[in-house]
């Protein structure tokens, strides 16, 4: 996948908590309509790198993630980095 077959969704902005929770921020309309994303591309040395998460809680334009098999030190080295999804899971524009 290249970021051309892609669109940014948003980006990592911080830590959250002790357990290797992150916060999302979501540059997007509708953020509610991501409530049971399950997967991003992270961007990582210009290359899109596919991460599984859970979405535990939205709120505004920030959702707090727990990434799977990741450890805390892990998941903290994402922040910083931006998050992309496929075109054809762009919604359609009303």
């Amino acid at each position: 996948m290249t970021k051309e077959e892609c669109y940014q969704l948003g980006k990592i902005t911080k830590p959250f908590g002790v357990k290797g929770q992150v916060v999302f921020f979501l540059d997007v309309d509708d953020p509610e309509a991501y409530a049971e994303l399950d997967s991003a591309f992270v961007e990582i040395k210009g290359k899109l790198i596919p991460y599984f998460f859970e979405v535990q809680n939205i709120n505004g334009n920030k959702a707090i993630v727990q990434f799977e098999d990741l450890t805390p030190e892990e998941s903290l080295a994402l922040v910083g980095h931006e998050l992309y999804l496929p075109l054809e899971l762009l919604p359609n524009l009303q």
